[in-house]
């Protein structure tokens, strides 16, 4: 299921990288950062469906901060909210469970939706890496976001309404 999203070309649009449609290579993946200790990875459910992932990595518990990253089943419905439940509760768990000072994001710049997405869930857009992908022949700019402890707590987390998760 992960592999036919991953290799999706709605989200393999945004994606740093492309990967072939492999079962092995997958599998190798998944080996890979199931025994990453800097990094957890969900299946995102909505009413019983699997509809994205959602990852956490780069956890740096010395630095207090950790990178995310995530995606939705192309087939899921979109426009229902979930993707914000979905980032909320992302939210919550990096600052309220594992102590994080800083949440940190990057974006393909052309990804002008998720670029805003991320402004409207509470993250500063702190800078543009110019030609920092090379993909398709060509070189795109990333867009780097972060979202601190404070705003967390002061501006967003009793301030808008979301269902909340489980994380296990």
């Amino acid at each position: 299921m992960i592999l036919k999203w991953r290799t999706h070309p709605e989200i393999t649009r945004y994606m740093y990288t492309d990967i072939p449609y492999d079962m092995q290579n997958q599998r190798n993946w998944f080996g890979r950062i199931s025994n990453d200790v800097s990094r957890r990875d969900w299946i995102v459910q909505a009413d019983g469906v699997d509809v994205g992932v959602v990852s956490l990595y780069k956890i740096d518990y010395t630095n207090y901060k950790c990178e995310w990253g995530f995606y939705m089943n192309p087939a899921a419905a979109h426009g229902k909210g979930v993707g914000n439940h979905v980032a909320l509760n992302i939210q919550e768990y990096v600052f309220d469970k594992l102590g994080m000072n800083k949440l940190c994001g990057e974006i393909m710049a052309e990804n002008v939706l998720v670029v805003k997405w991320h402004q409207l869930l509470g993250a500063t857009l702190e800078g543009k890496r110019k030609q920092h992908i090379f993909k398709n022949g060509h070189f795109h700019d990333v867009v780097v976001s972060g979202l601190l402890k404070y705003d967390w707590e002061n501006k967003i987390k009793n301030k808008l309404d979301y269902i909340r998760g489980v994380f296990e």
